[in-house]
């Protein structure tokens, strides 16, 4: 009679979840990069995402601004402006990954509201559900025109309809 022998598997394949966070956290800081050139990228408020990019297997509270979206947005891959919660104003950088199912996340970046840099702070605490928020097409002239390297700080202002 053949007897039983009981084991344990441990069926750890060996991926790290900070990593893969941190590869949407660039791919965000360069599609910034994209719409306007260094006019986003070099300002202060980018520094903590600079920082996070730089320390890929380190976690920062920049990763609490990787969202996953449960369901499919009105556009993907595009940049926005998160409109409400008030609190939660920010950049946020719509992305949809593809493979066999298709994957949707959004990834917050500081704007210019006067707390800008506390914004993974407020997203640890207040998960986003449902928000409003302003898709920004890209025009190639925001990168291409030396004269509107302010046109991060004149779209921010204008979506959220405040004055500078």
């Amino acid at each position: 009679m053949a007897g039983t022998k009981r084991f344990q598997v441990n069926l750890n394949l060996g991926f790290k979840d900070v990593p893969s966070q941190v590869a949407l956290v660039r791919s965000a800081y360069l599609m910034m990069f994209y719409y306007f050139g260094y006019a986003y990228i070099r300002r202060d408020i980018a520094q903590a995402v600079r920082n996070q990019i730089a320390q890929p297997n380190t976690v920062t509270g920049v990763l609490d601004g990787v969202i996953w979206l449960n369901e499919e947005p009105v556009e993907s891959n595009i940049l926005a402006i998160l409109k409400q919660p008030q609190d939660l104003q920010c950049f946020m950088l719509l992305f949809c990954l593809k493979r066999r199912a298709k994957y949707y996340y959004a990834v917050c970046l500081p704007g210019f509201n006067q707390d800008a840099e506390g914004i993974y702070e407020r997203l640890s605490f207040a998960p986003l559900q449902t928000f409003d928020y302003t898709t920004i097409p890209f025009h190639q002239e925001f990168v291409a025109d030396a004269k509107l390297k302010y046109m991060p700080e004149k779209l921010w202002y204008q979506v959220l309809q405040k004055a500078p």
